[in-house]
């Protein structure tokens, strides 16, 4: 176990990137075969009843394109708000924690909203469904980021090298993964559902909803 380790570690440092994107194929893979496997036990009977490896897959791309991305993001994070070499609990205290907010505060939010359209688009899902989508999980799935990721994310600015900080987020990301996979493949609420809500959806026009409102009039008349 130690000499893999140490093979791993080896790897890590001269093959950072590559390394760390063999690591998200596993780990994401991984996350989504247990999503779905829960979904299969949850729903047997009634809902998915076969393994969806197109979803792996699409999950797995997302993983690898976002690798490099986030290697590249934590390095920026250093540069802006570097810790002292010699540094101390309490002088480390501060910058650490101006990383944690400035990851939570633009990182987080815009990654999570990228993901959920990349997904849908690549699921065949219109713009309007996508849309929907994310109208309907955006805000529940980002608060949930904030309650795993803000500890997380200090743990891992205040303790954690910054060569390896990127394998703290991945290991925690096994759990997220299944998170994130079973909401963004959960049912939503059919458009034509809320096409015909009493209340007009932020995200259709005032006169396609009007017109369609007009059109499920003159349906009760007939």
């Amino acid at each position: 176990m130690a000499s893999l380790l140490s093979q791993y570690l080896y790897y890590l440092d001269a093959y950072p990137i590559a390394t760390k994107c063999v690591t998200s194929i596993l780990i994401t893979a991984a996350s989504d075969c247990t999503a779905q496997t829960f979904e299969m036990i949850q729903n047997k009977g009634s809902g998915q009843t076969s393994y969806n490896f197109k979803r792996t897959l699409r999950m797995i791309s997302w993983g690898v394109i976002t690798v490099p991305i986030v290697h590249r993001w934590y390095n920026v994070l250093e540069r802006l708000f570097p810790a002292p070499v010699a540094t101390s609990v309490r002088e480390n205290l501060i910058p650490s924690t101006k990383k944690m907010f400035f990851d939570q505060a633009t990182f987080a939010p815009i990654s999570l909203l990228i993901f959920m359209t990349y997904i849908s688009s690549l699921e065949g899902n219109s713009w309007q469904n996508t849309r929907a989508k994310i109208a309907q999980d955006y805000k529940s799935i980002l608060w949930m980021n904030y309650k795993v990721w803000i500890p997380i994310q200090y743990l891992n600015f205040f303790f954690i090298p910054l060569q390896h900080r990127i394998l703290l987020a991945q290991m925690v990301g096994f759990l997220w993964t299944i998170y994130l996979s079973h909401m963004q493949n959960s049912h939503s609420t059919p458009i034509e559902e809320l096409h015909s809500s009493p209340v007009q959806p932020s995200y259709i026009s005032s006169t396609e909803y009007t017109v369609h409102a007009e059109e499920n009039i003159e349906r009760k008349v007939e």
